[in-house]
């Protein structure tokens, strides 16, 4: 797993920005042609939103493929149930929870064909594949802040090399982002009312660096995603513990290679010193250096 920053800032308050990606490997076993095309995943999702849960709770994975016959330029889909050469890839789960991945209608290995696989989690996560020759590229459109996103690939794979199954060993794609709040000794008190966190890319299109052996995100359309939250009553911030402003698994968002700007957050406070309440904005910059 690589964890990239930590950020504390303290203005009456220390703020924790982490983000987090698994590590990824791929593995592949020998075998016989023409079996059943078969899949295998590492299981767990490794979530902060879900860290009880694992991609057999949580409703599967996605694959996409194509294949090439004898190492020619010509390419086709794996699952294309209408048969109009259009890529639309195919729900896999484990309904049983015995171990093993089943999807319908059955692929079986061509003898020959070199296959390429692209694995996204969950199964329904709003992904568009803009070149059908290469569904290994994804746009992600991100709509949920708190679902986990995580997508595995693997190519040339054959019957031969993986008769036992296609080993799909999923890496995250969003940054988690948690804040934790904890008030300073000098200040007698201090709660919030409301805060605006915002400047995160809501959109990314997805590419996978054969140099670099990683995912390369680049984030797209406006820095539109924010997250705004109101109190009915303010919340006291403590001393000496933290209060976790986005709740104790934060948020998911796009990080990127290629951001520009910070992303923000702005607190609507109550502090008081030496006996004076006084209404403050504090206002907090994530620098872009931070999501590299």
């Amino acid at each position: 797993m690589k964890t990239n920053n930590i950020v504390a800032i303290v203005l009456g308050l220390t703020l924790m920005l982490v983000v987090l990606f698994s590590c990824h490997k791929e593995t592949s076993n020998p075998v016989v042609q023409q079996s059943e095309i078969g899949f295998k995943s590492n299981g767990k999702t490794k979530t902060l939103v879900d860290s009880d849960e694992d991609i057999v709770l949580t409703g599967g994975f996605r694959v996409y493929g194509h294949y090439s016959i004898g190492g020619g330029s010509e390419i086709y889909p794996v699952f294309d149930p209408d048969g109009n050469g259009v890529e639309e890839g195919v729900a896999v789960n484990d309904e049983d929870r015995d171990g093993d991945w089943d999807y319908s209608p059955k692929r079986y290995w061509l003898p020959g064909a070199e296959y390429s696989f692209l694995g996204i989690y969950p199964y329904d996560v709003p992904v568009i594949i803009p070149d059908q020759s290469s569904p290994l590229d994804f746009i992600y459109d991100h709509t949920d802040a708190g679902c986990d996103f995580m997508a595995a690939r693997v190519e040339d794979v054959t019957g031969k090399n993986s008769a036992s199954g296609v080993h799909l060993q999923f890496e995250h794609m969003l940054a988690n982002i948690r804040i934790n709040l904890e008030r300073e000794y000098i200040l007698d008190f201090m709660s919030v009312e409301s805060y605006t966190l915002s400047g995160m890319y809501a959109e990314a299109s997805y590419e996978y660096s054969y140099e670099d052996q990683e995912w390369i995100s680049t984030p797209s359309g406006d820095r539109s995603f924010s997250v705004i939250g109101a109190f009915d009553d303010p919340i006291e911030i403590p001393y000496g513990y933290s209060f976790a402003l986005l709740g104790e698994d934060g948020i998911n968002c796009i990080p990127g290679e290629n951001v520009e700007g910070d992303v923000k957050l702005v607190l609507n406070c109550l502090v008081t010193v030496g006996g004076v309440d006084t209404s403050k904005e504090i206002t907090l910059d994530f620098p872009a250096e931070i999501w590299e």
